[in-house]
């Protein structure tokens, strides 16, 4: 083989290889930040889907502001919270994503747990980064 057609198929190899590596690359899903724990949701991947939300703040958090259409969870009663969540879950069956304040609270991520159990044929997640995430997004 001459020099000439050496160098010609190294080319070509060459750029297949880096074609091959762009298009890898190029395929790979975006990184969206921290990894999802068993049970969680992004804000941006829950965006516009059909979602029953169920805020777990204080009172006062959620009347200030809230995912809309969102219900509020009493924490501290899980009976109240329990039958507002069957209630609607019940009316339109749907995915539940129970939020709280951000990513330092684990009040929705006890809740969804405990909502699982209580309602196994439910999909239910807690937001990651809570009501935080979900405020960046606007």
């Amino acid at each position: 083989m001459s020099l000439t057609k050496e160098f010609s198929l190294l080319g070509i190899l060459a750029l297949a290889g880096a074609g091959f590596s762009l298009c890898i690359g190029w395929a790979a899903p975006p990184w969206h930040g921290p990894a999802l724990a068993a049970g969680e949701i992004r804000a941006a991947d829950a965006r516009g889907l059909d979602i029953l939300w169920l805020d777990a703040r204080p009172a006062a958090a959620y009347r200030e502001a809230h995912v809309p259409g969102a219900l509020w969870l009493d924490p501290e009663d899980r009976d109240a919270a329990l039958l507002t969540a069957v209630q609607a879950w019940l009316e339109k069956p749907r995915p539940v994503v129970v939020y709280c304040a951000g990513h330092s609270c684990t009040t929705s991520k006890e809740l969804a747990e405990w909502l699982r159990s209580q309602l196994p044929e439910a999909e239910i997640h807690s937001l990651q980064g809570g009501w935080a995430a979900w405020h960046q997004l606007d």
